[in-house]
């Protein structure tokens, strides 16, 4: 695909902003003209143009909580997804540094409110915890354990809906060679990530081989929500965070996109009790 066709699909696709954020990240990071210092300056700059532009909720505390940030975790204490309505990763990039009250880290998954029920089949992706979903238990059996991805409920279920003609089921896919790769995919990122650790999306960024913008390195990464106690909720990300789990990853990195107002109160109080020393950024 041409310079010149990839530029008209994105503005197409995402509009004018996006094709300039794209193009100023590869003039500082990637193209012939980028060094150390454009891409220092990049990453230093960065932060501050999108800070100033985002409509930042974290801004009206004193905390100096950073609306984008990557925190390495272990991926087996992420355990629950978070109840925000249903998919909580939408327009996620305008989500970064919001702070909500309310009970949706509480909710169950039958108490949450589903703004899309005519996208993806939503009991293929969600339950009540992570390791429920047929997603899962599909990357483990066949990834852990060896199985045949078309004898896993996941992929049977995916390709009776195709054959029916649905659409999307699961992502892009469209017939069972769509699948098939979709699968041979997530093989050969487990591959990838045994081989070589798991790469954040800035380390892809900086290796040439993603062309994310500044806030595309966060809202690609796994993201989760921080409920009111610290516990880290999933967001976006899903397939990543289920491979993690089923090989048994130690760290991943992970960006926040809303924390609840409770947190972030008690945040605040350590903050202020500390006299600007302290306080906990996630549980």
């Amino acid at each position: 695909m041409s310079t010149t066709t990839t530029a008209l699909r994105t503005v197409r696709e995402n509009g004018l902003s996006s094709l300039t954020r794209r193009s100023l990240a590869y003039v500082a990071l990637r193209s012939p003209l980028a060094n150390v210092a454009s891409r220092r300056l990049y990453w230093t700059v960065g932060p501050r143009f999108v800070r100033w532009h985002h409509n930042c909720t974290l801004e009206q505390y004193a905390a100096p909580l950073e609306p984008f940030c990557v925190r390495w975790v272990d991926p087996a204490n992420i355990d629950r997804f978070s109840r925000r309505p249903y998919p909580p990763d939408r327009n996620r990039r305008e989500l970064f540094g919001s702070v909500r009250d309310g009970e949706w880290d509480r909710r169950s998954m039958a108490e949450t409110p589903d703004s899309s029920p005519e996208e993806f089949p939503r009991h293929l992706f969600d339950a009540e915890t992570i390791d429920e979903t047929p997603l899962y238990r599909a990357i483990e059996d066949c990834i852990v354990v060896d199985d045949d991805w078309f004898e896993t409920p996941f992929v049977r279920e995916v390709l009776e809906r195709l054959a029916a003609g649905e659409y999307p089921v699961w992502g892009t896919c469209r017939d069972r060679a769509d699948v098939l790769e979709r699968c041979r995919g997530l093989e050969a990122l487990a591959v990838n990530v045994i081989c070589d650790g798991y790469r954040s999306q800035r380390e892809l960024v900086a290796a040439g081989e993603s062309d994310r913008d500044f806030v595309g390195t966060f809202a690609e990464e796994i993201t989760v929500d921080v409920a009111r106690d610290g516990e880290l909720l999933a967001v976006g990300g899903k397939h990543r965070l289920c491979l993690a789990k089923a090989i048994g990853l130690e760290r991943v990195p992970v960006s926040i996109l809303v924390r609840h107002r409770d947190w972030v109160e008690r945040c605040e109080q350590q903050w202020f009790e500390s006299d600007g020393g302290f306080y906990e950024d996630i549980g």
